[in-house]
């Protein structure tokens, strides 16, 4: 681990805000992995193939957003498909537009209900169109992702 000190000053309340950290060495049983930690703070797990960092990436109760970075195209355009998160970004991280719905899936957020999309309201599938679309096309708003 490198970083995790925790935050200072007047702003950072009694310790409930912590500096970059960086956890390496995590096993996905692990509650640092398991948990939405909302701060800078990442959890490295390696992996060996495709199907096994996607099967990492799901084993959670939560699903708020993902992060995918990668040098290869088919990877980009295939792995985001199978990740549960109601967000998922290729090669960048909180690229957002404020006018998109934005939503998770299982335990995270409000669900994918909230989006743009055909479907029951729950898990991402209801929203696959609409954030296909704005991962492909950066600058999409939600008024071109509709007429799609």
């Amino acid at each position: 681990m490198t970083g995790g000190r925790r935050g200072s000053g007047e702003a950072c309340g009694e310790g409930l805000f912590v500096g970059p950290t960086i956890f390496t060495g995590v096993k996905n049983s692990m509650r640092t992995a398991g948990e939405e930690v909302f701060g800078p703070v990442l959890t490295v797990i390696p992996f060996d193939t495709d199907d096994e960092a996607v099967e990492i990436a799901n084993d959670t109760p939560y699903g708020l957003a993902a992060a995918l970075w990668t040098t290869s195209i088919e990877r980009a355009v295939k792995l985001p498909k199978r990740l549960q998160a109601g967000t998922a970004w290729v090669n960048a991280y909180r690229v957002v537009s404020y006018l998109a719905p934005f939503g998770g899936v299982k335990g995270s957020g409000m669900g994918a209900g909230c989006c743009i999309g055909r479907g029951t309201g729950r898990g991402r599938k209801s929203a696959l169109p609409f954030q296909h679309h704005l991962r492909s096309a950066p600058g999409a708003t939600p008024a071109r992702a509709r007429r799609r």
